[in-house]
């Protein structure tokens, strides 16, 4: 059975709405730590809420049924809360990055850097034939090679992007890695560091993609 792991950045009021889904393979004797395979991504924006949960009902989720949506509610509860009361706390897990909760965002850098560090691999947007689908998984890319990791005054690490860049599919990006550990992926933590080279695309297919395993960056 294929399961499904759905990270989604909720939009903010001048943001994008973010998902990004990954197929978890299943653990095989020949391959202990298979790599989560990226399945499709993208970037929403002057959407209702109700048309996104049609978008899900309707269109992604007969094409992907989740196994599990990880969403961070940071600063919109709503739409999270909305879809755990529609589908249930067992397929709706929340990442909130405020002061004195368990998730951080550092937590988050160092799932989506490990597994980039097993050898993780992006669909090469030159193959993908839809080119409005190329250029989101371009830009996915691009937003992760761009984070920015910065020290408060007080010594913590904080992490942002460019002015004028967007973030969304970055952080629905590893959000749904997160959701990949923690239904059993084994990864090597920590990570990379944020600011380390990212691995460029080498899958020739958006549907048909593999990881290269035993790469190290």
């Amino acid at each position: 059975m294929k399961r499904y792991i759905y990270g989604e950045d909720p939009a903010s009021q001048n943001d994008f709405f973010g998902i990004a889904i990954h197929e978890m393979p299943s653990p095989t004797r020949q391959d202990p730590k298979p790599i989560p395979l990226l399945r499709d991504v993208y970037a929403l924006n002057h959407t209702s809420f109700d048309k996104i949960i049609e978008f899900h009902t309707q269109i992604l989720f007969k094409k992907f049924p989740p196994t599990l949506m990880v969403f961070d509610c940071t600063n919109e509860r709503t739409f999270t809360d909305l879809m755990e009361n529609r589908f249930g706390k067992s397929r709706v897990a929340k990442v909130n990055f405020s002061a004195g909760t368990s998730g951080t965002k550092k937590m988050l850098k160092d799932d989506g850097l490990s597994i980039l560090k097993q050898g993780y691999t992006f669909p090469n947007p030159a193959s993908i034939k839809d080119p409005a689908k190329a250029e989101l998984v371009r830009e996915l890319i691009e937003q992760l090679k761009h984070e920015e990791m910065l020290l408060t005054p007080s010594g913590k690490e904080s992490f942002d992007h460019p002015t004028g860049r967007h973030n969304d599919m970055g952080i629905a990006w590893e959000l749904s890695i997160h959701g990949c550990i923690q239904l059993g992926l084994k990864v090597d933590l920590p990570g990379n560091r944020v600011g380390d080279p990212m691995p460029e695309p080498q899958s020739d297919s958006f549907d048909q993609i593999r990881g290269i395993l035993n790469v190290r960056f």
